[in-house]
């Protein structure tokens, strides 16, 4: 199974905070405070996989070093 590069993660999860950021500061209503509310909405589900992934990583990890071990 190939590994998505962490870079590429990273990004999707920075963009999702850069965006958070933003609409917590910005007034409500106009054209860009909806498409970055849309974007949010979008990424949201993306991140909580990424989230997820990486905790599947790290105990498989710890999986294969108990294996090793034994």
């Amino acid at each position: 199974m190939s590994r998505i590069p962490d870079d590429r993660l990273n990004s999707v999860i920075a963009r999702h905070t850069a965006i958070e950021e933003r609409l917590a500061t910005a007034a409500g209503g106009g054209s860009e405070y909806i498409s970055l509310s849309r974007e949010y909405a979008e990424l949201t589900p993306v991140v909580q996989v990424i989230d997820e992934y990486r905790k599947a990583r790290g105990e498989l990890s710890d999986l294969e070093e108990m294996l090793a071990e034994t």
